[in-house]
């Protein structure tokens, strides 16, 4: 899987903000050194004032440009992967044993499909992608062999997100059953799906 981070988070730093403050401050001075000396002299104009005013003006105008911290683009929207890979993983359940799982998800960047087994339960699926958003890619898994409701039901749908430290070392699953099964939704399952060695 490859994780990539489009945008970085924008906003206010110490570094970014003190030559603002610097050369604002200096052209307030510069004018009001200016002024000062020309009314010393007699020729003070009435439009020195004015300009020592603009130029407070501007000062509090750069630093509030400068200080504004614009809002980061969610981390979500911002991480399109790719989750071409094999991945395992242990799932556990509240009403029977937990059970192994192994899928190979097969990814070009815009739709993903993958195969999966679950040699536990003597299962296999296909995973079909119905959505993308952001870094969630969200598939109906149809299961292939052999159809046995009392081993593996059809028609359910799967979720993976990028997971683990880096980011996209792991996958974060989640499985919920089809509503002819659980039509109320009550019963889910989750997992971590590791890359196989």
């Amino acid at each position: 899987m490859t994780v990539v981070d489009c945008l970085p988070i924008t906003g206010t730093d110490a570094a970014s903000f003190l030559p603002v403050v610097l050369i604002s401050v200096s052209l307030v001075m510069v004018g009001m050194t200016l002024v000062l000396v020309r009314g010393r002299a007699g020729r003070a104009r009435p439009g020195g004032r004015a300009a020592i005013v603009a130029l407070v003006v501007l000062l509090g105008v750069t630093m509030a440009g400068a200080g504004t911290v614009h809002p980061a683009i969610a981390a979500d929207a911002c991480m399109p992967f790719n989750a071409t890979g094999s991945w395992q993983g242990t799932v556990p359940t509240t009403f029977s044993p937990p059970y192994e799982e192994s899928v190979t998800i097969v990814d070009d960047g815009t739709t993903a499909s993958a195969t999966a087994n679950y040699p536990t339960l003597s299962c296999a699926s296909t995973w079909a992608q119905t959505a993308r958003v952001g870094s969630t890619i969200t598939f109906l898994e149809t299961i292939t062999e052999p159809f046995d409701p009392a081993q593996c039901s059809t028609g359910g749908t799967i979720t993976i997100t990028p997971n683990g430290d880096p980011v996209g070392s792991t996958l974060a699953w989640t499985y919920q059953y089809a509503l002819t099964i659980d039509p109320n939704g009550a019963f889910s399952q989750a997992t971590t799906l590791y890359p196989v060695p």
